[in-house]
């Protein structure tokens, strides 16, 4: 079994980091998985920066819970939520914080669309509102081992 990937989740304000490598079997659809996505502005006034170098893969920074899962399909919809990530930071004192904001979430600033590189190597745009964290985020397993059962 070959590494795929070495996966770095860190969880903030709680400072604790968790690093994984997975392996090719452990990926039930490398192109439909989410690697990496283009996130919003950090910075905010006064200078700070609350840039994070990956996103957050957290189920509820995407959607309220979606479990039970039955048969691999999800018995709730998803909510969208990282939809009310899709802003800069800017001079907005409530994204002032090392929890989640605009700098670790996708910002769909083209065309209402975000740039997404996948776990097999390609690169496509989500249109805002298409992100769908069971299908293109959730690694079954990995995240079990993060955040227990999906919700």
């Amino acid at each position: 079994m070959r590494p795929l990937l070495r996966l770095t989740v860190t969880r903030i304000p709680l400072g604790v980091c968790f690093e994984f490598t997975v392996s090719d079997s452990q990926i039930d659809a490398p192109a439909d998985k989410i690697l990496i996505v283009e996130k919003g502005e950090a910075a905010v006034s006064g200078g700070s920066n609350y840039a994070q170098p990956l996103f957050d893969p957290n189920e509820s920074n995407f959607t309220a819970p979606i479990g039970p899962i039955v048969n691999g399909v999800p018995t709730k919809a998803s909510t969208h939520l990282e939809l009310k990530y899709d802003v800069d930071a800017g001079s907005n004192a409530a994204w002032a914080n090392w929890g989640t904001t605009p700098g670790n979430m996708p910002r769909f600033r083209h065309t209402e669309s975000c740039n997404c590189l996948f776990v097999d190597g390609h690169v496509k745009s989500v249109h805002r509102g298409q992100m769908d964290w069971y299908k293109q985020i959730y690694i079954q397993g990995l995240y079990e081992d993060l955040d227990g059962p999906v919700q």
